[in-house]
């Protein structure tokens, strides 16, 4: 069981990471100067209707990118003096008044590169509100966790280009950062596969109900939910990637699928869709995570620092809002 929650864990991260760089290859554009740029862009589905107050997250090709390429990139140019480089990272936060984060470039909606913009996500976010209420610089090192959560570790934090590392989903069985000396906050959102209802699945609200109807569900394959509707013996269709899901159900060759919770916003943020979240669904158990970020266990400080602003701006709702200003479906951390 320990092995298979790992595994979970794992696919999850991957799979999120994966999708978005899928889900942002529409466009690509000569990098000779000399030679007349010309953009590609394929088409998903029906695209978002403008909407000018709408902010809308910035389009990249991320194999044309050179932070892509990089694995990373540092966004910062502070030295650190001397008489604060052996002290615990809060004490250096406070004293330089500059917190720097590590954070995928591609996972978005909690994070995303932008280099012609301000850099949007539901991390940065968060992140932004500390760091303005304690009076602190924000720094961010964009990371590429897509291909190696582990190789993202050993390129940032490992090396103190940050002081945390945001963006990830707690698991027990996470090598990753038991082999880095790191450690988990406390979790701050609940993230998980949740039921997109459409046409004639609009009045269902659980995947009982589903089964029940015998309405075909469209599932990402690879995952706990291909596995999770083969066991129940439910009618359903397998797509290549959240990308995949969100196509078909614009096509309507479904009506109803379980599609992960921040696909749901970058469904949303992109295109014109019909489909929503079935009214008060909540992720299953084996089905949902929490969001959590890590600090090196040594930085006992910073991590109960953490933990605290993160509770508290649970408790004032600013987090749902955060989270909800994004079109995600907010759930508060959960207890499995």
């Amino acid at each position: 069981m320990a092995g298979l929650t790992r595994r979970i864990a794992q696919f999850v991260v991957a799979f999120a990471a994966l999708l978005l760089i899928v889900g942002s290859l529409p466009r690509a554009v000569a990098q000779n100067d000399d030679v007349p740029q010309l953009e590609t862009e394929t088409v998903i589905g029906k695209k978002q209707k403008w909407d000018p107050k709408k902010t809308h997250p910035e389009v990249f090709d991320p194999v044309n990118n050179e932070r892509w390429r990089a694995g990373f990139r540092e966004s910062f140019t502070t030295e650190i003096p001397e008489e604060l480089k052996n002290v615990d990272a809060l004490t250096r936060i406070r004293a330089m008044n500059r917190m720097v984060a590590c954070a995928d470039g591609w996972y978005y909606p909690f994070s995303r590169t932008a280099p012609r913009a301000e850099a949007p996500g539901i991390d940065i976010e968060i992140l932004r509100d500390i760091a303005k209420r304690q009076g602190w610089q924000l720094d961010i090192v964009w990371a590429n966790a897509g291909v190696s959560l582990s190789h993202a570790f050993t390129s940032t934090i490992d090396k103190g280009y940050c002081d945390l590392f945001v963006g990830l989903v707690h698991s027990e069985e996470n090598d990753d950062v038991r082999a880095h000396k790191l450690v988990y906050t406390k979790p701050y959102v609940g993230v998980g596969f949740v039921l997109a209802v459409q046409g004639k699945a609009t009045q269902v609200r659980t995947l009982a109900d589903i089964k029940a109807k015998k309405i075909k569900v469209g599932v990402p394959m690879l995952g706990p939910m291909e596995e999770y509707v083969r066991a129940n013996k439910m009618e359903y269709e397998l797509y290549s990637q959240s990308q995949g899901l969100i196509d078909g159900m614009m096509k309507r060759e479904v009506d109803a699928g379980m599609l992960w919770s921040g696909a749901v916003a970058i469904a949303k943020n992109q295109y014109d869709i019909e489909f929503d979240v079935a009214p008060d669904f909540v992720p299953q158990s084996g089905q949902r995570w929490n969001g959590v970020w890590v600090v090196k266990e040594k930085e006992t400080p910073l991590k109960a620092f953490l933990d605290e602003e993160l509770q508290t701006m649970l408790k004032q709702g600013k987090i749902q809002s955060i989270v909800e200003s994004y079109y995600m479906p907010f759930y508060e951390p959960f207890v499995n």
